[in-house]
């Protein structure tokens, strides 16, 4: 048997690979990738430029959030928890893997993509890539708790 860490390679050569043929893979991407981004309340960039980071932070603000920058070296893991309030991840540059392990949902996060979590809402987050990932968080509702972000590396193994 498979582990879930091949599985889930295999599922993201596999997006990556619709997402390059786009025109033949249009129907089928559409049916399932979004079902799965709607789920998991993730809105994909669209625009050809990457985003600047002014403008994500100041619609966040715009949307009542208050805003924090993050930056997360390669091979930082966040195992599962949550917060208590309503929370955004915008990423401006590199990549964030995040997981919703009650939902059985885990996508990868690049430049623009933004995920919005509930109170309360179960996740993990990881950072696979060679690259540091930075990004804003929103926060809405309550207090941030200043450690609720980050935990030791070794920890992945409580994630899933």
């Amino acid at each position: 048997m498979q582990s879930l860490d091949v599985l889930h390679n295999k599922i993201v050569r596999m997006e990556n690979f619709v997402r390059r043929n786009t025109a033949f893979f249009a129907p089928a991407r559409e049916n399932i990738f979004d079902e799965c981004l709607r789920l998991m309340k993730v809105t994909r960039w669209k625009q050809e430029d990457l985003p600047a980071l002014d403008a994500l932070r100041q619609e966040l603000g715009r949307e009542g959030f208050r805003v924090s920058e993050w930056t997360d070296a390669p091979g930082t893991v966040y195992p599962v928890h949550q917060h208590d309030e309503t929370e955004v991840r915008w990423i401006v540059r590199g990549q964030l893997r995040v997981g919703l392990p009650e939902q059985g949902q885990e996508i990868v996060l690049e430049a623009g993509d933004r995920l919005e979590l509930d109170p309360n809402e179960m996740y993990w987050a990881d950072v696979e890539a060679a690259q540091p990932v930075m990004y804003l968080i929103g926060i809405k509702n309550g207090h941030k708790k200043e450690n609720d972000h980050r935990a030791p590396a070794d920890a992945r193994k409580g994630r899933r």
